[in-house]
């Protein structure tokens, strides 16, 4: 799958409240009836945002301009026999978007014959006008919009890890502990599209920065910069901020309190690492796994400094 890693400016994204559907057909009547078949579809808490063309012509322009459109509708047989598979054609070979997913409907099944079509075009399904009904309507959505998701989701998890890999070589040239600030927040704005973010680390060896080595410190990091504070300071941040961190340090484990995320790691060396995340967004699975592998190598990095 060469094309995950090279789709730059097609890669859509999956921030908003609806699934955007472009229904392509040349009789306005199906319009009307396939948004009042779809009036009360929803897939992950999201309903459908309909996009209308009439002609082949007019999908093109409508594909070429915008690059959030999750499945289209096709309808084969419009000014000319074979528009739709032409404009299924476009998607994949001159737009080069493989997340779109099609389904082709046509009238007249017997003029492009299914089996030809589904091996000769990238599609996802083939659908007869005469046999379309609401539930086989609904279950072609769930399943195009479903692989839409996920193809999505694997492209943006992608760039995600090749965000983390850049961090690594932008963490590994910092020299002072207290330079590290904006380096961090920099690099996890990369890596996580987060409103806020903050960065507490708690040792209770390494880190120990007295020469009896019996007190422990924290490094608090914010987005303006680094404070080294003993561990009986007191902490200059909200009180829900505090209880979140230290429920995090009991338990020993990641949190989620929406809209506040915690990721907790501790290290070989028994270094503890928080990162708080508040983000109206719910992260998924792909992107608690980046927060986790950005978090590792940050603490390698503080670790590294505070050893010199």
């Amino acid at each position: 799958m060469d094309w995950l890693s090279e789709e730059e400016n097609l890669l859509p994204t999956l921030a908003t409240n609806t699934w955007k559907v472009l229904i392509v057909d040349d009789d306005d009547e199906v319009h009307t009836v396939t948004r009042l078949s779809l009036s009360d579809f929803s897939f992950e808490e999201k309903s459908i945002d309909f996009i209308s063309a009439y002609s082949g012509n007019e999908a093109k322009r409508i594909l070429s301009e915008r690059n959030d459109i999750a499945l289209v509708l096709l309808d084969v047989v419009m000014e000319s026999d074979d528009a739709g598979l032409k404009v299924s054609k476009y998607i994949r070979n001159e737009l080069e978007n493989y997340f779109t997913r099609v389904v082709l409907r046509t009238g007249q099944p017997g003029f492009a014959p299914i089996n030809d079509v589904m091996q000769d075009y990238d599609i996802d399904g083939y659908l007869a006008k005469t046999e379309i009904t609401k539930y086989k309507l609904n279950h072609t959505c769930y399943i195009a919009l479903r692989s839409y998701r996920d193809l999505t989701r694997i492209q943006t998890y992608q760039k995600g890890l090749e965000a983390v890999i850049n961090a690594i070589a932008n963490l590994t040239q910092i020299d002072e502990v207290l330079d590290l600030a904006q380096a961090v927040i920099t690099q996890l704005g990369c890596v996580l599209n987060a409103e806020q973010a903050e960065f507490v680390i708690q040792n209770t060896d390494i880190f120990s920065l007295t020469q009896s080595g019996n007190e422990t410190w924290r490094i608090i990091i914010d987005a303006e910069k680094s404070v080294m504070l003993n561990k009986t300071d007191k902490l200059n941040k909200p009180s829900q901020y505090i209880d979140l961190f230290n429920e995090a340090l009991s338990k020993k484990e990641s949190i989620y309190q929406s809209p506040h995320y915690v990721n907790y790691y501790q290290s070989k060396r028994g270094t503890e690492t928080i990162f708080l995340l508040k983000t109206e967004q719910k992260l998924t699975k792909e992107s608690k796994k980046l927060l986790h592998a950005f978090s590792i190598q940050v603490v390698l990095t503080l670790e590294n400094l505070l050893i010199k």
